[in-house]
This record gives C-alpha cells, sequence and structure tokens, in this order.
C-alpha cells in the first residue's frame, strides 16, 4: 500500500462489478464504467513537512504522486502546488508534469521532490496539491486534491489538521464520478469529501421479495448486488457482485434481482449536514416461483 494518505480508509470488498451496468435516468441509459478490482484509488498525490514549519523561516515540503501499474506508461500527471496569500515561494517546482505510471524509467517519472517556502503573513492558511492524470478515451480522466491546512502565529505553526485528501474523481466520456471504495458513483459536480466522510450510508426503505424464475437454482443468503442510490433517494443503477470464487448466477435469476430491486425505496447518504449520491451493498432474497399465467 502506498503510504501517501494515511486517512484514506483501509477497507475490505473482494466484490467485482461485472456486466454493463445502466443508470436509470430521465434522459436514457449511461453506462457505468466497471470499477478494477480493489478498494484504494489508483493514484494519488501527498505532501508531508521535512522540518517544523515556522514563521518568516524557510520549510522545506516532500512533494509524492503516485500511480498504480494500471496506467499507460506514457500517462502523464499534472501536478499544482498552491501556496496561500502571504507564502512566499523559495525554491522548487509549483508545476510539474510528470509519467504516472510506476513501469516508466523517463527522467518524467521522478515522482518525488522538494518545494521550499516561507510563511510571511500570519492567520489560518492551506497549502493546496493538485493532480490531474489523462488516462485517454478507456481510462479517462483522474483527478485528486490534498491539502495541508495550519495556522500561521509569529512564535510557531500550528498544524490544524493532518494533512490529507478531500476529493478522488475520474471523468469519462463527459460524466463525473466519485471514487468509492473500488466503485464509481455518478456525481453532478466536482465534491471536495471522499467515501470516508459519509456519515451515513444509503438504506433501504422498502423491498420486496423476488419471485424465484422457474428451473432455476438459488444460493443459500440470496443475490449480491451494488446500488447507486442518488441524493434524492432514486435508483441510479444495479448491478451483480460477484465473489472472484464464488457461485455462477443464472441469467434470469440476475434480472430477476435486478428487476425487484428496481421497485425498492432507498433513503440516501448523509455527509457534512446534507444527502449525496453513494452506493450500498445488498442482497436480493427470492419467495415461491410466480405461478403461471393462465
Amino acid at each position: 500500500m502506498n503510504p501517501v494518505d494515511r486517512r484514506r480508509r483501509a477497507v475490505c470488498i473482494p466484490l467485482v462489478l461485472v456486466g454493463l451496468a445502466s443508470l436509470l435516468v430521465e434522459q436514457g441509459a449511461l453506462a457505468i464504467p466497471q470499477p478494477r478490482l480493489g478498494s484504494g484509488p489508483e493514484f494519488g498525490i501527498s505532501a508531508e513537512f521535512m522540518d517544523t514549519p515556522r514563521y518568516l523561516t524557510n520549510t522545506s515540503i516532500l512533494v509524492m504522486v503516485w500511480g498504480a501499474p494500471q496506467y499507460d506508461s506514457l500517462a502523464v500527471g499534472d501536478v499544482q502546488v498552491e501556496l496561500p496569500s502571504g507564502f512566499a515561494l523559495v525554491s522548487g517546482d509549483t508545476l510539474r508534469h510528470v509519467l504516472i505510471s510506476p513501469y516508466s524509467r523517463r527522467p518524467m517519472s521522478d515522482l518525488r521532490w522538494v518545494v521550499t517556502i516561507r510563511p510571511e503573513q500570519t492567520g489560518h492558511k492551506e497549502v493546496k496539491l493538485k493532480l490531474r492524470i489523462d488516462g485517454g478515451p478507456k481510462q479517462g480522466v483522474d483527478e485528486t486534491e490534498f491539502v495541508m491546512p495550519m495556522e500561521v502565529r509569529t512564535d510557531s505553526v500550528r498544524v490544524v489538521q493532518p494533512p490529507h485528501s478531500i476529493r478522488l474523481e475520474r471523468v469519462r466520456e463527459g460524466k463525473r464520478y466519485r471514487l468509492a471504495d473500488g466503485f464509481l458513483v455518478p456525481i453532478d459536480t466536482t465534491e471536495a469529501f471522499l467515501e470516508s466522510d459519509i456519515a451515513v450510508k444509503p438504506r433501504v426503505l422498502s423491498s420486496a421479495v423476488a419471485p424465484r424464475p422457474r428451473g432455476s437454482a438459488l444460493p443459500a443468503g440470496g443475490v449480491p448486488f451494488v446500488a447507486l442510490v442518488a441524493k434524492d433517494g432514486r435508483l441510479l443503477g444495479a448491478e451483480l457482485l460477484e465473489a472472484p470464487e464464488g457461485p455462477t448466477y443464472d441469467p434470469q435469476v440476475i434480472e430477476a434481482a435486478r428487476s425487484s430491486i428496481e421497485r425498492w425505496r432507498f433513503a440516501p447518504a448523509q455527509a457534512r449536514g446534507r444527502s449525496v449520491p453513494d452506493y450500498l451493498v445488498v442482497r436480493v432474497q427470492f419467495g415461491p416461483p410466480e405461478l403461471p399465467q393462465k
């Protein structure tokens, strides 16, 4: 695991979203990009003070960028370091283009460097780092932001919060998604929070037992699905979750389960006092087969 973001929540959801998902939106069907196996993001940017920051004193910051092997060896990451007002840049790159893949061995693949700054004004300040990676049409554009909040005083510089990421998103085919535990949650616009900031996950308000398709065998425990729930509680999409060595489901069972979820009612997730889109893992239970129509 890359130690670039100590606040990133560790999760264990060994599931793969399979098949083509469809979002039930008014404008028609929208394909949900298939997430890669794993709960963590495939990219990141981080920074840490190399010495204790002080007022009117040069302070060095180590900037670190990383990308997973899934990126093409020529994929370029654009890095921007934003200093607040009252901070002087002493040395180092605040704009840099890097080859993000760990397979890159060119000069642009230098993913660690030092930026030296000098706080010259007191008050609440925040150093912000941004990373944007164009992975091509198939991968899309990945974006993240990392902040270092602090309070500058004449006698000291107090770290208000540990440096942390505030955004992990992907843009593909004109649609924006939040990276959430390995899933891609559709969002309307960029959001300055992570999945770990979700205070209340979506929940099922009402559900229905699906009729078992005739002639189909059912595994114990029901059929697992991931449901994408909009900020107003609407179901955006639902697709089968399949464990790496789990059972194989009959296509009729999958379709019956999906049709059942489309009739469920959900309450949206909550983050920072407002409703937000998020995902929920559910299990569809089956009852007796439907009686044949006469």
